[in-house]
């Protein structure tokens, strides 16, 4: 297993260091900032989110548009767009253990592909510019038959 960490901040000297002390630096590549996110995940196994707090992340959306399996923290918004062992796989924000298990059922390629082929549906049906575009027209829709205007 190879992890790549795309992105950058204050915490990145302290986890290289960590990688070193474990041994395992081999095995991590600390990206930095990147702006070609569409051809990582063409490259990538899976994603991983393990925020200890989220909104609705844009990286799980890119992940799941990309046919990616995703595992994350069940954290915000998250739930809206993942739903646990049909097109992704949640845990508990800071429970390792549940993340190592998650993590260890992705070693299995034909769960991936599943997951993965899941997310790429939801993704479609859901993020994608149309699907967007008809949520927004209903929403207005409805907030106009209710008397508001924007």
């Amino acid at each position: 297993m190879r992890l790549s960490l795309a992105g950058d901040g204050i915490l990145r000297p302290e986890l290289e260091a960590l990688a070193a002390e474990l041994g395992i630096q081999q095995w991590v590549q600390f990206l930095g900032v990147r702006s070609d996110i569409e051809q990582l995940l063409g490259g990538a196994d899976a994603s991983v989110l393990s925020s200890d707090y989220e909104g609705s992340p844009l990286s799980v959306m890119e992940a799941m548009a990309a046919g990616r399996a995703v595992v994350a923290s069940n954290v915000g918004g998250v739930a809206e767009l993942i739903c646990h062992n049909v097109n992704g796989l949640l845990f508990e924000a800071g429970n390792v253990s549940m993340l190592a298990g998650q993590l260890e059922r992705l070693t299995h390629a034909e769960e991936r592909q599943r997951l993965g082929t899941a997310a790429h549906q939801t993704a479609r049906a859901k993020f994608s510019i149309s699907a967007m575009a008809r949520a927004y027209l209903e929403l207005c829709g409805q907030t106009h038959k209710q008397g508001y205007s924007a």
